[in-house]
This record gives structure tokens, C-alpha cells and sequence, in this order.
């Protein structure tokens, strides 16, 4: 989804006036001299609008379910992973692990940048597709990269995940990925937060100080 450009707005602009002109014109209607001349003022004006409303205007919540049908995702969440691996040493799956998913968001665009204790993951194709009952679900393919010191055993790979958009607003995501090293699980997306983080080790930081400042003893 992508929001229309400034020579895309114009060129729908001079059609529409055209159009509109021309039908004037045919029931005998003249047009007064300089019809045309705030052409290029409506176009800045339509253009500003329209990244008011890519940028910002499209969260209000008025606006959600009737004018726009996008979920708003922004934030950083806390992520919960349950994987299917068994270790071969003691036939045991091992525990769930947890990492924060940084997910920056317009109208037009969404970008999800999944941080682990070892690991980055970034989006290369992304989907929000609205369902027949009238719920979201995110669909994405992206790539994982591990820090040099365990890419021997955690190589650099693929992987892909679709999630379950959950509650208005949106409070919880969860639901099943897999990679291209035949490994798969379930992922759950909660505890919400605002604020936005570029590595793991900032985002549990303040994730574990406002668990402790919550805290009632």
C-alpha cells in the first residue's frame, strides 16, 4: 500500500478538472478566465493532506472501522516464543524465549524489526490483509541475522510468521511461524508500549524497570 505522489495527485487532479470542465462546457456553460490558475495552490493542498493523513490522521479512533480499515500496530512489543525444537542432548523442547518487536507504522507502510538476546530480524515483504469476519491478520516473510559470535550454530536464514490482530484497540497479536531451518512455533505479541527501541538490551531494560516500578511490595 503505498500513498499517492505529488505527479500522481496532479495528474488525477488536471483529469478530474478536465472532466469537469469539459462537461460545463458541453451544457453550454462557460468558464470564467482563470478557472485554472489555483491549480498548483489545490494540489499542495491535497499532497499535505494527504501525509497529514498517512503520517498521523488515520490512528484517531473516529476514524477506525468506517474510514479506515487498518489496524494501528505502532510501538514496541514484548514477544513470547514457544518453538517446537528439541534438543537432541536431552529430548526436551526448550523453554520459551522472549524478545521485543519494534513496529513503526503509517498508513502506507509497516516495518517490523524483531530483537533478540542473540539475533535481529527485519522485514522483506509484508502483508495486512483484512479478514471475512472483519478481523486483521499480519502476514511476513523476514530475514534473521545473529551476532557473529553464535552464527556457527544460529546461521543467517528465513523465516515467516502470521499473526492474529486481537482487540480495538489493538492490545495483542499472536500466532505461528516458521523457517528455513525446518524449525517452527507459536509467537505471542503483548504488553504494548509506545515508546521505540533499536536493540534488545534498551528495550528489556525499560521493559523490566517499568515491571519493577509497577511492582507493589
Amino acid at each position: 500500500m503505498t500513498m499517492p505522489s505529488r505527479i500522481h495527485v496532479s495528474a488525477l487532479l488536471l483529469f478530474a478538472s478536465t472532466v469537469w470542465g469539459l462537461t460545463l462546457m458541453a451544457g453550454g456553460i462557460s468558464l470564467p478566465t482563470g478557472a485554472f490558475g489555483p491549480f498548483s495552490i489545490v494540489v499542495g493542498t491535497l499532497v499535505f493532506a494527504l501525509s497529514v493523513f498517512d503520517l498521523w490522521l488515520w490512528r484517531v479512533p473516529i476514524l477506525q472501522g468506517w474510514f479506515v480499515k487498518r489496524p494501528a500496530l505502532y510501538g514496541t512489543w514484548k514477544v513470547t516464543f514457544h518453538s517446537d525444537w528439541v534438543d537432541s542432548a536431552t529430548q526436551q523442547r526448550i523453554a520459551p524465549k522472549v524478545g521485543y518487536m519494534a513496529v513503526r507504522q503509517t498508513y502506507s507502510s509497516l516495518s517490523m524489526r524483531l530483537m533478540t538476546e542473540e539475533s535481529t530480524s527485519s522485514l522483506v515483504a509484508e502483508g495486512v490483509s483484512l479478514m471475512p469476519d472483519g478481523t486483521f491478520k499480519v502476514f511476513a516473510v523476514y530475514r534473521n541475522e545473529s551476532r557473529i559470535a553464535v552464527r556457527d550454530r544460529s546461521p543467517i536464514h528465513y523465516g515467516a510468521f502470521a499473526l492474529d490482530v486481537q482487540g480495538t484497540p489493538v492490545g495483542r497479536m499472536e500466532g505461528a511461524y516458521w523457517t528455513d531451518r525446518n524449525t517452527r512455533g507459536d509467537m505471542v505479541l503483548s504488553d504494548r508500549r509506545t515508546q521505540m527501541f533499536d536493540s534488545y538490551s534498551d528495550a528489556e531494560a525499560a521493559f523490566n524497570a517499568k515491571r519493577r516500578g509497577g511492582r507493589k511490595d
